[in-house]
C-alpha cells in the first residue's frame, strides 16, 4: 500500500495529503499567472496522488498529456475526461470549469486506469512555458514480495499480479511477463512501466524538481482527437422545422415550458446550449440540445 505522505516538489517538505495542500496554497501561492490548484487521485487508491497547478487559459488536452506522463502512457491508447456521465471536451478551457467540479478520467478502455481530478482551489504562480507544473505527489508505494517478504520490485500479470523481488521474479518462466512497480494507478497493467515519468522526488537535487518530460520515445504520443464541432454548425444541422420546434419548447423559470426569442448558440460540449428571452415575459428562457 502507498503511504499518504507525500513530497513538495517546490520546496521539498514531506507531510499528508491535506498538509501538503494547505502547504502550497500559503507558501507557493505567488505570481501573475492564474491557475487552478488540482488533485488527482487513483479511483481505487487514494493513497497514489498528485498536487499540480494548470493555467487558466489552457484546455483539458494539456491536463490528458500530463496524465499520460506521469501516470498512464504505455501504448498510445484511448483517453477521456467524464463529469456527471457525460463527455467534457479536451479542448474545453479550464477557465470554463468551476471550484470544486470533479471529473473521471479514463486512459484505455481496454484494460482501464481511472483517475479522480478534483478543482481543489485557485492559486497563482510565476508565468512558465509548461501549462502543468507538479507541485506534490505521494511518497512511492513500498510493497512486499509475496513468496520471500523482502522488498518487490516487480509485477507479473499472468500469475493474478503477484508482486515479487528481483530474486525471486528469476525463478518465474520465461513466458510471464514483469513489469516495474511503479507510483502510478497503472501499475502492473497492460505494458506500463513508468518510462515517461521523470518526477520522482530525490532529495539531494535542488528545488524545485524537474518538470519536463525526457524525450525518450519522442515525447508522449496521443491518438489524434475528433475536430471539435462549433455550436453554430451543429445548430445548423438541424432542419429548420426542428429548430422551430425546439424554440417552442424552452424552459423560463417563471412561465415553465415557453417559446425563445433573441437567442444565442453556446456550446457545451458534446452538446449545445441555446439562450435567450421567454416570448411571454421577456425573462431567461434556455434549452440543451443533446447531439450525440
Amino acid at each position: 500500500m502507498a503511504s499518504s505522505n507525500g513530497n513538495c516538489f517546490i520546496c521539498g517538505k514531506t507531510a499528508g495529503k491535506t498538509a501538503i495542500k494547505n502547504h502550497v496554497l500559503k507558501d507557493h501561492n505567488s505570481g501573475d499567472e492564474s491557475c487552478w490548484l488540482m488533485k488527482a487521485e487513483g479511483a481505487y487508491n487514494k493513497d497514489l496522488w498528485l498536487l499540480f497547478t494548470v493555467s487558466l487559459d489552457a484546455s483539458l488536452s494539456s491536463v490528458d498529456k500530463f496524465l499520460r506522463q506521469i501516470w498512464c502512457e504505455c501504448c498510445g491508447h484511448l483517453s477521456a475526461f467524464r463529469m456527471g456521465g457525460r463527455d467534457l471536451g479536451k479542448a474545453r478551457k479550464l477557465s470554463t470549469l468551476d471550484l470544486g467540479d470533479v471529473f473521471l478520467y479514463e486512459y484505455d478502455f481496454g484494460t482501464t486506469t481511472e483517475i479522480i481530478v478534483t478543482i481543489v482551489d485557485e492559486i497563482s504562480r510565476v508565468k512558465q512555458r509548461e501549462k502543468v507544473q507538479l507541485l506534490a505527489r505521494n511518497i512511492p508505494p513500498q510493497e512486499l514480495c509475496e513468496r520471500c517478504g523482502a522488498l518487490a520490485a516487480v509485477v507479473d500479470p499472468l500469475d493474478e499480479y503477484a508482486i515479487l523481488c528481483h530474486k525471486c521474479a528469476e525463478s518465474v518462466e520465461g513466458n510471464s511477463i514483469l513489469l516495474p512497480i511503479t507510483n502510478s494507478p497503472r501499475s502492473g497493467e497492460c505494458g506500463y512501466d513508468g518510462e515517461l515519468d521523470i518526477w520522482t522526488f530525490d532529495p539531494d537535487k535542488p528545488y524545485p524538481q524537474p518538470q519536463t518530460p525526457r524525450p525518450s520515445r519522442g515525447g508522449v504520443w496521443m491518438p489524434p482527437e475528433p475536430k471539435e464541432i462549433p455550436a453554430e454548425v451543429k445548430w445548423g444541422k438541424i432542419s429548420a422545422a426542428n429548430q422551430k420546434m425546439l424554440l417552442a419548447n424552452a424552459f423560463c423559470g417563471k412561465c415553465g415550458i415557453t417559446t425563445m426569442i433573441d437567442y444565442t448558440i453556446e456550446a457545451a460540449d458534446p452538446d449545445i446550449v441555446l439562450q435567450g428571452k421567454c416570448a411571454k415575459c421577456g425573462g431567461k428562457a434556455a434549452r440543451l440540445i443533446e447531439c450525440e
